[in-house]
């Protein structure tokens, strides 16, 4: 295949009276044609690395191979992980995207108003098994009563007749006013383990008859910033000497 392509382009020079640079992907070559000369042949570098990872633990052996990565540095925020490979040139590197869990994403500005018994199911549904069982049984309990009362009040000179109306909720005592979701932050392969507490706020409507609940504000930012600090720790204390940064190259 090669002393055939070298013939057709020896006859190509022959025939032309201009350089010629011709590429060959497959056979990772490149010829330059000049008129009245052999092709001169030559090695076709390898592309720039610019490969993209799954899980932590490739992260870590990149930064072991000191022949892939002679020189490393490392930038992470929650979009992902980036490993420059020689940080004096920062042509080539490796990137790893840092994807949240189904029940992170889920607690990301999650607000739900209702009757209680379908404000447990979409609780359990967004976040299965991470709902506190003491939560669950408290809401379970939750009972909402009305009562309407008639008056007549009879005095000198005047008289009304009223009703009042009267509501409470049963077992309002065991229903906390807010409790925790642990989830877990990233769905990457050994980053699993990275979880963080989420505070759910509880409210009672008890003229409407309905359960509130609400991620309370900034709790997710807290919980990235947490999570990210997690993986810079796992990062720096196997490679205590390489520069490792919270931000985007």
């Amino acid at each position: 295949m090669l002393s055939a392509l070298v013939d057709s382009l020896v006859a190509l020079g022959r025939k032309t009276a201009e350089v010629t640079v011709y590429t060959d992907k497959e056979l990772r070559k490149r010829f330059v044609v000049m008129p009245g000369h052999a092709p001169e042949e030559h090695d076709l570098p390898p592309d720039p690395r610019a490969h993209t990872l799954c899980g932590l633990e490739d992260v870590l052996a990149v930064l072991r191979d000191s022949g892939m990565a002679p020189r490393p540095s490392v930038f992470h925020d929650a979009a992902a992980v980036v490993v420059y490979l020689d940080r004096d040139d920062r042509r080539e590197g490796v990137r790893m995207p840092l994807k949240t869990t189904a029940k992170f994403q889920a607690a990301m500005g999650w607000k739900c108003d209702g009757e209680p018994r379908e404000i447990l199911r979409k609780l359990r549904q967004a976040f299965g098994s991470s709902v506190p069982s003491a939560a669950i049984a408290a809401l379970r309990k939750l009972d909402f009563t009305r009562t309407n009362a008639g008056s007549t009040k009879v005095e000198h000179g005047r008289e009304s007749l009223g009703k009042s109306v009267e509501a409470a909720v049963q077992q309002a005592d065991s229903v906390p006013e807010f409790f925790h979701l642990v989830l877990p932050v990233y769905s990457n392969p050994w980053l699993r383990d990275i979880s963080a507490s989420i505070r759910v706020d509880v409210y009672l409507n008890v003229l409407e008859q309905t359960l509130g609940l609400e991620v309370h504000p900034d709790e997710l930012e807290t919980a990235i910033q947490q999570a990210q600090a997690r993986l810079h720790e796992a990062i720096v204390t196997q490679f205590p000497d390489v520069p490792i940064f919270y931000g985007k190259p």
